[in-house]
Protein backbone atom coordinates (compact mmCIF):
# COMPACT_ATOMS: atom_id res chain seq x y z
CA UNK A 1 0.00 0.00 0.00
CA UNK A 2 1.38 3.35 -0.97
CA UNK A 3 1.85 5.71 1.94
CA UNK A 4 0.53 9.25 1.55
CA UNK A 5 3.16 11.90 1.54
CA UNK A 6 3.77 13.95 4.63
CA UNK A 7 4.09 17.71 4.69
CA UNK A 8 6.28 20.06 6.64
CA UNK A 9 5.07 22.34 9.40
CA UNK A 10 4.59 25.40 7.21
CA UNK A 11 2.51 23.44 4.67
CA UNK A 12 0.52 21.97 7.51
CA UNK A 13 -0.31 25.33 9.01
CA UNK A 14 -1.28 26.82 5.64
CA UNK A 15 -3.56 23.90 4.84
CA UNK A 16 -5.08 23.86 8.29
CA UNK A 17 -5.68 27.60 8.18
CA UNK A 18 -7.29 27.28 4.76
CA UNK A 19 -9.46 24.51 6.06
CA UNK A 20 -10.52 26.55 9.07
CA UNK A 21 -11.40 29.42 6.78
CA UNK A 22 -13.69 27.15 4.84
CA UNK A 23 -15.37 26.18 8.05
CA UNK A 24 -16.30 29.75 8.81
CA UNK A 25 -17.71 30.99 5.53
CA UNK A 26 -21.13 29.68 4.52
CA UNK A 27 -24.73 30.81 4.54
CA UNK A 28 -24.69 34.28 5.96
CA UNK A 29 -22.57 33.51 8.99
CA UNK A 30 -20.44 36.51 8.10
CA UNK A 31 -21.87 39.96 8.54
CA UNK A 32 -20.91 42.54 5.95
CA UNK A 33 -18.75 44.32 8.49
CA UNK A 34 -15.29 42.86 8.92
CA UNK A 35 -15.62 42.80 12.72
CA UNK A 36 -18.67 40.55 12.63
CA UNK A 37 -21.03 43.28 13.79
CA UNK A 38 -24.46 43.62 12.21
CA UNK A 39 -26.88 46.55 12.46
CA UNK A 40 -30.63 46.23 11.99
CA UNK A 41 -32.96 49.21 11.58
CA UNK A 42 -36.75 49.45 11.28
CA UNK A 43 -38.76 52.45 10.13
CA UNK A 44 -42.43 53.12 9.48
CA UNK A 45 -42.07 55.90 6.90
CA UNK A 46 -45.71 57.12 6.95
CA UNK A 47 -47.66 56.64 3.72
CA UNK A 48 -44.59 56.04 1.58
CA UNK A 49 -43.74 59.75 1.52
CA UNK A 50 -46.98 60.50 -0.32
CA UNK A 51 -47.66 62.91 2.55
CA UNK A 52 -45.17 65.75 3.09
CA UNK A 53 -42.86 64.34 0.44
CA UNK A 54 -40.23 67.02 1.02
CA UNK A 55 -38.91 65.03 3.99
CA UNK A 56 -37.61 62.19 1.81
CA UNK A 57 -34.25 63.80 1.01
CA UNK A 58 -33.46 64.18 4.70
CA UNK A 59 -34.58 60.59 5.26
CA UNK A 60 -32.08 59.34 2.68
CA UNK A 61 -29.36 61.30 4.45
CA UNK A 62 -30.36 59.77 7.79
CA UNK A 63 -30.36 56.24 6.40
CA UNK A 64 -26.92 56.73 4.89
CA UNK A 65 -25.56 57.97 8.20
CA UNK A 66 -27.02 54.99 10.04
CA UNK A 67 -25.37 52.51 7.63
CA UNK A 68 -27.59 49.55 8.57
CA UNK A 69 -26.97 46.03 7.29
CA UNK A 70 -30.66 45.06 7.31
CA UNK A 71 -33.68 47.38 7.08
CA UNK A 72 -37.35 46.63 7.76
CA UNK A 73 -39.76 49.22 6.34
CA UNK A 74 -43.47 49.74 6.82
CA UNK A 75 -46.06 51.83 4.95
CA UNK A 76 -44.32 51.69 1.59
CA UNK A 77 -47.45 53.08 -0.06
CA UNK A 78 -47.26 53.44 -3.85
CA UNK A 79 -43.91 51.65 -3.97
CA UNK A 80 -42.92 49.15 -6.64
CA UNK A 81 -40.07 46.63 -6.34
CA UNK A 82 -38.03 48.85 -8.65
CA UNK A 83 -38.66 51.94 -6.51
CA UNK A 84 -37.63 50.13 -3.33
CA UNK A 85 -34.49 48.80 -5.01
CA UNK A 86 -33.63 52.31 -6.19
CA UNK A 87 -34.07 53.76 -2.70
CA UNK A 88 -32.14 50.90 -1.06
CA UNK A 89 -29.09 51.65 -3.19
CA UNK A 90 -28.92 55.08 -1.57
CA UNK A 91 -27.95 53.46 1.72
CA UNK A 92 -25.74 50.87 0.06
CA UNK A 93 -28.12 47.92 -0.21
CA UNK A 94 -28.18 45.92 -3.42
CA UNK A 95 -30.90 43.53 -2.25
CA UNK A 96 -34.55 44.27 -1.48
CA UNK A 97 -37.95 42.58 -1.35
CA UNK A 98 -41.41 44.16 -1.32
CA UNK A 99 -44.51 42.50 0.10
CA UNK A 100 -47.02 43.87 -2.43
CA UNK A 101 -47.85 46.96 -4.49
CA UNK A 102 -51.18 47.97 -3.00
CA UNK A 103 -52.35 49.15 0.40
CA UNK A 104 -49.66 49.45 3.07
CA UNK A 105 -46.74 47.24 1.97
CA UNK A 106 -43.75 46.27 4.05
CA UNK A 107 -40.26 45.80 2.66
CA UNK A 108 -36.86 44.45 3.61
CA UNK A 109 -33.51 45.61 2.26
CA UNK A 110 -30.10 44.13 2.94
CA UNK A 111 -26.43 44.44 2.14
CA UNK A 112 -26.37 40.69 1.48
CA UNK A 113 -28.60 38.51 -0.73
CA UNK A 114 -32.09 37.65 0.46
CA UNK A 115 -33.31 34.06 0.23
CA UNK A 116 -36.35 32.07 1.34
CA UNK A 117 -38.59 35.06 0.56
CA UNK A 118 -42.17 34.50 1.66
CA UNK A 119 -45.16 36.80 1.17
CA UNK A 120 -48.38 36.14 3.06
CA UNK A 121 -51.56 38.16 2.77
CA UNK A 122 -54.14 35.67 4.00
CA UNK A 123 -54.95 36.26 7.66
CA UNK A 124 -52.88 39.44 8.00
CA UNK A 125 -54.41 42.91 7.66
CA UNK A 126 -51.34 44.36 5.94
CA UNK A 127 -49.67 41.04 5.11
CA UNK A 128 -46.51 39.36 6.35
CA UNK A 129 -43.14 39.49 4.58
CA UNK A 130 -40.15 37.39 5.55
CA UNK A 131 -36.79 36.41 4.14
CA UNK A 132 -33.41 35.12 5.20
CA UNK A 133 -30.36 37.37 5.00
CA UNK A 134 -27.08 37.53 6.91
CA UNK A 135 -28.04 34.12 8.27
CA UNK A 136 -31.09 35.61 10.02
CA UNK A 137 -34.77 34.99 9.31
CA UNK A 138 -36.25 38.49 9.18
CA UNK A 139 -39.99 39.15 9.54
CA UNK A 140 -41.20 42.63 8.63
CA UNK A 141 -44.15 43.26 10.97
CA UNK A 142 -47.11 45.59 10.55
CA UNK A 143 -50.08 44.50 12.63
CA UNK A 144 -53.64 45.83 12.42
CA UNK A 145 -53.76 49.51 13.47
CA UNK A 146 -57.04 49.55 15.40
CA UNK A 147 -58.42 46.12 16.31
CA UNK A 148 -57.05 44.07 19.22
CA UNK A 149 -58.92 40.92 18.13
CA UNK A 150 -57.34 40.90 14.66
CA UNK A 151 -53.92 41.62 16.13
CA UNK A 152 -54.30 38.64 18.44
CA UNK A 153 -55.03 36.36 15.47
CA UNK A 154 -52.12 37.85 13.53
CA UNK A 155 -49.71 37.06 16.36
CA UNK A 156 -51.05 33.51 16.51
CA UNK A 157 -50.47 33.06 12.77
CA UNK A 158 -47.04 34.63 13.05
CA UNK A 159 -45.97 32.19 15.75
CA UNK A 160 -47.23 29.28 13.66
CA UNK A 161 -45.07 30.45 10.76
CA UNK A 162 -41.99 30.85 12.90
CA UNK A 163 -42.53 27.39 14.39
CA UNK A 164 -41.85 25.91 10.94
CA UNK A 165 -38.21 27.05 11.06
CA UNK A 166 -35.34 24.79 12.18
CA UNK A 167 -34.62 24.81 15.94
CA UNK A 168 -31.25 26.48 15.41
CA UNK A 169 -32.65 29.34 13.28
CA UNK A 170 -31.90 32.94 14.21
CA UNK A 171 -35.15 34.91 14.01
CA UNK A 172 -36.06 38.57 14.35
CA UNK A 173 -39.57 40.07 14.29
CA UNK A 174 -39.21 43.76 13.60
CA UNK A 175 -41.55 46.59 12.70
CA UNK A 176 -44.73 48.38 13.70
CA UNK A 177 -46.74 46.11 16.02
CA UNK A 178 -49.42 48.74 16.74
CA UNK A 179 -49.86 47.37 20.25
CA UNK A 180 -48.67 47.69 23.81
CA UNK A 181 -45.97 46.00 25.84
CA UNK A 182 -46.63 44.88 29.41
CA UNK A 183 -43.19 46.31 30.19
CA UNK A 184 -44.55 49.79 29.40
CA UNK A 185 -47.69 49.51 31.52
CA UNK A 186 -46.35 51.70 34.33
CA UNK A 187 -45.71 54.55 31.88
CA UNK A 188 -49.17 54.21 30.34
CA UNK A 189 -50.87 54.10 33.73
CA UNK A 190 -49.36 57.50 34.44
CA UNK A 191 -50.62 58.99 31.17
CA UNK A 192 -53.93 60.56 32.20
CA UNK A 193 -55.26 60.84 28.66
CA UNK A 194 -54.29 57.37 27.42
CA UNK A 195 -57.62 55.58 27.98
CA UNK A 196 -59.79 58.65 27.25
CA UNK A 197 -57.90 59.18 23.96
CA UNK A 198 -58.54 55.62 22.77
CA UNK A 199 -62.17 55.83 23.79
CA UNK A 200 -62.55 58.91 21.61
CA UNK A 201 -60.57 57.27 18.80
CA UNK A 202 -62.63 54.08 18.84
CA UNK A 203 -65.84 56.08 18.67
CA UNK A 204 -64.54 58.26 15.85
CA UNK A 205 -63.08 55.43 13.74
CA UNK A 206 -65.31 52.55 14.89
CA UNK A 207 -62.14 50.84 16.03
CA UNK A 208 -61.45 48.29 18.75
CA UNK A 209 -58.23 49.47 20.33
CA UNK A 210 -59.53 48.98 23.86
CA UNK A 211 -60.57 45.61 25.26
CA UNK A 212 -63.18 46.03 27.99
CA UNK A 213 -62.17 49.67 28.21
CA UNK A 214 -58.47 48.91 28.81
CA UNK A 215 -55.26 48.49 26.83
CA UNK A 216 -54.64 44.91 25.73
CA UNK A 217 -51.16 43.60 26.51
CA UNK A 218 -51.68 40.00 25.44
CA UNK A 219 -50.24 40.29 21.92
CA UNK A 220 -46.65 40.89 22.98
CA UNK A 221 -47.05 38.81 26.10
CA UNK A 222 -47.80 35.86 23.82
CA UNK A 223 -44.63 36.51 21.86
CA UNK A 224 -42.55 36.56 25.01
CA UNK A 225 -44.20 33.41 26.32
CA UNK A 226 -43.16 31.79 23.03
CA UNK A 227 -39.56 32.68 23.85
CA UNK A 228 -39.07 35.96 21.98
CA UNK A 229 -37.10 38.73 23.65
CA UNK A 230 -38.06 42.41 23.55
CA UNK A 231 -34.56 43.68 22.83
CA UNK A 232 -35.27 47.36 23.41
CA UNK A 233 -36.83 46.66 26.79
CA UNK A 234 -33.84 44.50 27.71
CA UNK A 235 -31.29 47.18 26.79
CA UNK A 236 -33.04 50.44 27.73
CA UNK A 237 -32.73 52.42 30.94
CA UNK A 238 -36.13 54.09 30.78
CA UNK A 239 -39.34 54.11 28.76
CA UNK A 240 -39.21 55.87 25.40
CA UNK A 241 -42.06 55.98 22.91
CA UNK A 242 -41.90 55.73 19.13
CA UNK A 243 -45.24 57.32 18.23
CA UNK A 244 -46.37 60.05 17.59
CA UNK A 245 -43.70 62.52 16.51
CA UNK A 246 -43.67 66.32 16.00
CA UNK A 247 -44.25 65.76 12.26
CA UNK A 248 -47.99 65.53 12.95
CA UNK A 249 -48.16 67.85 15.92
CA UNK A 250 -51.18 69.61 14.40
CA UNK A 251 -53.29 66.43 14.76
CA UNK A 252 -54.69 64.64 17.80
CA UNK A 253 -52.45 61.58 17.97
CA UNK A 254 -52.65 60.72 21.65
CA UNK A 255 -49.98 60.25 24.34
CA UNK A 256 -46.47 58.99 23.65
CA UNK A 257 -46.40 55.22 23.23
CA UNK A 258 -44.08 52.48 21.99
CA UNK A 259 -45.49 50.75 18.91
CA UNK A 260 -42.25 49.74 17.16
CA UNK A 261 -40.31 46.73 18.42
CA UNK A 262 -37.48 44.34 17.74
CA UNK A 263 -38.13 40.82 19.02
CA UNK A 264 -35.45 38.17 18.69
CA UNK A 265 -35.55 34.50 19.50
CA UNK A 266 -32.96 33.24 22.02
CA UNK A 267 -30.61 32.05 19.26
CA UNK A 268 -30.21 35.65 18.10
CA UNK A 269 -30.93 37.59 21.30
CA UNK A 270 -27.80 36.17 22.91
CA UNK A 271 -25.65 38.11 20.43
CA UNK A 272 -27.46 41.46 20.82
CA UNK A 273 -25.15 44.31 21.76
CA UNK A 274 -27.48 47.31 21.67
CA UNK A 275 -31.14 48.05 21.02
CA UNK A 276 -32.84 51.42 21.16
CA UNK A 277 -35.43 53.85 19.87
CA UNK A 278 -33.71 56.58 17.86
CA UNK A 279 -35.37 59.79 19.00
CA UNK A 280 -33.99 63.22 18.15
CA UNK A 281 -34.92 66.43 16.36
CA UNK A 282 -34.12 64.94 12.97
CA UNK A 283 -36.14 61.73 13.28
CA UNK A 284 -39.04 63.67 14.76
CA UNK A 285 -39.58 65.31 11.38
CA UNK A 286 -38.89 62.33 9.09
CA UNK A 287 -42.01 60.29 9.90
CA UNK A 288 -44.82 59.97 12.41
CA UNK A 289 -42.91 56.99 13.90
CA UNK A 290 -39.43 57.00 15.37
CA UNK A 291 -37.02 54.38 14.03
CA UNK A 292 -35.75 51.50 16.16
CA UNK A 293 -32.39 49.83 15.85
CA UNK A 294 -30.36 46.92 17.22
CA UNK A 295 -26.82 45.71 16.75
CA UNK A 296 -25.48 42.19 17.03
CA UNK A 297 -22.11 40.51 17.30
CA UNK A 298 -22.18 37.58 14.91
CA UNK A 299 -18.46 36.89 15.19
CA UNK A 300 -19.12 33.74 17.23
CA UNK A 301 -19.54 31.57 14.17
CA UNK A 302 -21.27 28.25 14.07
CA UNK A 303 -19.52 25.13 12.87
CA UNK A 304 -20.54 23.40 9.69
CA UNK A 305 -20.22 19.61 9.74
CA UNK A 306 -20.14 19.14 5.98
CA UNK A 307 -17.14 21.42 5.61
CA UNK A 308 -15.46 19.86 8.59
CA UNK A 309 -15.78 16.54 6.80
CA UNK A 310 -14.26 18.07 3.71
CA UNK A 311 -11.40 19.24 5.87
CA UNK A 312 -11.04 15.77 7.36
CA UNK A 313 -10.88 14.40 3.82
CA UNK A 314 -8.04 16.77 3.00
CA UNK A 315 -6.23 15.60 6.10
CA UNK A 316 -6.79 11.95 5.20
CA UNK A 317 -5.68 12.43 1.60
CA UNK A 318 -2.42 14.22 2.06
CA UNK A 319 -1.24 14.36 5.64
CA UNK A 320 -1.93 11.54 8.04
CA UNK A 321 -0.10 8.26 7.79
CA UNK A 322 -1.49 4.91 6.74
CA UNK A 323 -1.96 4.06 10.39
CA UNK A 324 -4.23 7.06 10.68
CA UNK A 325 -6.15 5.93 7.60
CA UNK A 326 -7.56 3.15 9.72
CA UNK A 327 -9.26 5.84 11.78
CA UNK A 328 -12.71 6.63 10.36
CA UNK A 329 -14.59 9.86 10.72
CA UNK A 330 -18.32 9.37 10.86
CA UNK A 331 -20.65 12.30 10.45
CA UNK A 332 -24.30 13.21 10.11
CA UNK A 333 -26.51 16.27 10.12
CA UNK A 334 -25.89 17.09 13.76
CA UNK A 335 -22.44 15.89 14.72
CA UNK A 336 -19.19 14.30 13.76
CA UNK A 337 -17.86 11.53 15.94
CA UNK A 338 -14.40 10.14 16.21
CA UNK A 339 -14.49 6.38 16.35
CA UNK A 340 -12.00 3.56 16.38
CA UNK A 341 -8.38 3.87 17.36
CA UNK A 342 -6.65 6.67 19.15
CA UNK A 343 -3.58 8.30 17.66
CA UNK A 344 -0.81 7.53 20.09
CA UNK A 345 2.61 7.55 18.53
CA UNK A 346 1.50 9.50 15.49
CA UNK A 347 2.24 13.18 16.03
CA UNK A 348 1.16 14.27 12.54
CA UNK A 349 -2.22 12.63 12.91
CA UNK A 350 -2.67 13.96 16.41
CA UNK A 351 -1.78 17.51 15.44
CA UNK A 352 -4.04 17.56 12.40
CA UNK A 353 -7.09 16.14 14.13
CA UNK A 354 -6.52 18.33 17.15
CA UNK A 355 -6.10 21.36 14.91
CA UNK A 356 -9.29 20.69 12.99
CA UNK A 357 -11.24 20.13 16.17
CA UNK A 358 -9.94 23.20 17.95
CA UNK A 359 -10.15 25.43 14.91
CA UNK A 360 -13.85 24.70 14.70
CA UNK A 361 -14.28 25.70 18.30
CA UNK A 362 -16.94 23.03 18.60
CA UNK A 363 -15.00 20.52 20.62
CA UNK A 364 -16.32 19.00 23.78
CA UNK A 365 -14.01 16.60 25.53
CA UNK A 366 -16.64 15.64 28.07
CA UNK A 367 -19.07 13.09 26.70
CA UNK A 368 -21.63 13.98 29.35
CA UNK A 369 -22.04 17.47 27.94
CA UNK A 370 -21.78 16.75 24.24
CA UNK A 371 -25.13 18.39 23.47
CA UNK A 372 -24.35 21.69 25.19
CA UNK A 373 -24.08 24.89 23.19
CA UNK A 374 -20.75 26.39 22.21
CA UNK A 375 -19.35 28.94 19.79
CA UNK A 376 -16.12 29.16 17.88
CA UNK A 377 -13.35 31.09 19.58
CA UNK A 378 -11.20 31.84 16.58
CA UNK A 379 -8.22 33.42 18.32
CA UNK A 380 -7.92 30.66 20.89
CA UNK A 381 -8.18 28.04 18.17
CA UNK A 382 -5.42 29.56 16.06
CA UNK A 383 -3.21 29.93 19.10
CA UNK A 384 -3.71 26.26 19.89
CA UNK A 385 -2.75 25.18 16.39
CA UNK A 386 0.27 27.46 16.25
CA UNK A 387 1.51 26.09 19.56
CA UNK A 388 1.10 22.46 18.56
CA UNK A 389 2.54 22.88 15.08
CA UNK A 390 5.64 24.56 16.45
CA UNK A 391 5.99 21.94 19.16
CA UNK A 392 4.64 18.87 17.47
CA UNK A 393 7.39 16.63 18.81
CA UNK A 394 5.96 17.14 22.29
CA UNK A 395 2.75 15.48 21.12
CA UNK A 396 4.38 12.07 20.93
CA UNK A 397 2.74 9.73 23.34
CA UNK A 398 0.00 12.23 24.17
CA UNK A 399 -3.32 10.47 24.10
CA UNK A 400 -5.99 11.65 21.69
CA UNK A 401 -9.36 12.14 23.43
CA UNK A 402 -11.45 9.06 22.74
CA UNK A 403 -14.61 10.90 21.74
CA UNK A 404 -15.26 14.36 20.33
CA UNK A 405 -18.62 15.83 19.55
CA UNK A 406 -19.47 18.55 17.07
CA UNK A 407 -22.69 20.44 16.50
CA UNK A 408 -24.12 23.38 14.69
Amino acid sequence: MKHPKTIDRRQFFVRTAACSGALLIPDGLHASRHDGKLKLLSYNIWYGFTEKSERKGDWFKFMGQQAPDIVSLQELNDYTPEALARDARKWGHAHSVLLKEDGFPTGITSSQPTTEVKRMTEGFHHGLLSCKTHGIHVYAIHLHPSNWEIRLREVELLLKEVAKLPPNAKVVLVGDFNTFSPHDKAAYDQADDMIPFFKRLDIRTKGKNLRHGQLDYRHLKNLEEAGFVDLIHRKRKAFMGTFPTPLRADEEMGPDRRLDYIFANPNLAASCLTANCIVNETTGLLSDHQPVSASFDLAGRECVPSLLCACASLVDASIITSREREHQVEYGNKNIKESGKNHEGSPDGFIILGAVQHLTGCIDENEDTKNSDTTCNENAQKAYVQEHVQNRDTCKGEKQPHHQSFWR
